[in-house]
């Protein structure tokens, strides 16, 4: 079982959003952690088919979340997003580029939390998120919308997936930055 969001306990249930949500691994670890995802979205219909599969509960939208109207989304507190990732990855094989139309699905993120405002912010991606030339603009934006991160880098092996993968976990609250420990 993933437990990303074991990181994000709360004292209240909270009501999720997942975007970029794959085949559902953040929301499984949103719901390990006593949240409700209430709507998911992924650009791959195959990936949104296999989310619905295990969290039947929730909304799925299968969208190029670029160009989303999240004015439709449901009511929530918690937004998990996990952007594109290979062009920011070291990895091997990876395909950098200095086209940024891949790296620009992150400000989809922020164009969510505009018009939603949840009180939380969940997001997971590779390390070198951060080290993305318009990360510092994007996370200024966030900043500005009244949100404080907390980031830890953990390696995926060490939260029970058998993997060894580095991922950047960053947490941001309306209520100051989160008091967060790797689990």
């Amino acid at each position: 079982m993933n437990h990303r969001l074991r990181v994000l306990r709360t004292r209240r249930r909270l009501r999720a959003i997942d975007l970029f949500a794959g085949a559902g691994g953040s929301s499984s670890g949103a719901q390990a952690a006593g949240h409700d995802i209430v709507w998911a979205a992924n650009h791959l219909q195959g990936a949104i088919d296999v989310h619905a599969a295990r969290h039947p509960g929730a909304l799925h939208l299968c969208q190029d979340l670029r160009q989303a109207n999240f004015g439709e989304v449901p009511e929530h507190d918690l937004l998990i997003a996990s952007p594109e990732c290979k062009y920011h990855t070291q990895a091997k094989g990876s395909r950098h580029t200095d086209h940024d139309n891949a790296r620009a699905t992150a400000w989809a993120v922020l164009a969510a939390a505009e018009t939603c405002r949840p009180e939380y912010v969940f997001i997971e991606n590779v390390p070198g998120f951060a080290k993305w030339f318009l990360f510092p603009s994007w996370l200024d934006a966030m900043t500005r919308m009244g949100y404080e991160f907390t980031s830890l880098v953990l390696d995926s092996a060490d939260v029970g997936v058998p993997q060894n993968r580095e991922r950047l976990y960053m947490i941001g609250s309306q209520h100051g930055a989160p008091d967060i420990a790797p689990p």
